[in-house]
C-alpha cells in the first residue's frame, strides 16, 4: 500500500517536464492512479465490515 501511495504521489508530482502528465503517457499515469484508488476503497470497505480503522486513517494520526 505505501508503495502504491508512493508511486500515486510520483504521477501527480510530475517534478520536471519529461515526468508530467500528457496525452502520451496519460494512460499508464490514469492506470497507476485508478489501482491506488481501487485499494484505498478496498481497505475501506473491508475495514468498515470488520469494524477497524481504514488504513489512510491510521497514516493521518
Amino acid at each position: 500500500m505505501v508503495r502504491m501511495l508512493n508511486n500515486a504521489f510520483d504521477v501527480m508530482n510530475g517534478r520536471c517536464r519529461s515526468e508530467s502528465i500528457n496525452k502520451s503517457n496519460w494512460p499508464a499515469k490514469k492506470k497507476i492512479l485508478e489501482e491506488t484508488l481501487d485499494a484505498i476503497e478496498m481497505t475501506e470497505t473491508i475495514s468498515a465490515e470488520l469494524k477497524l480503522i481504514p488504513f489512510m486513517l491510521l497514516i493521518a494520526y
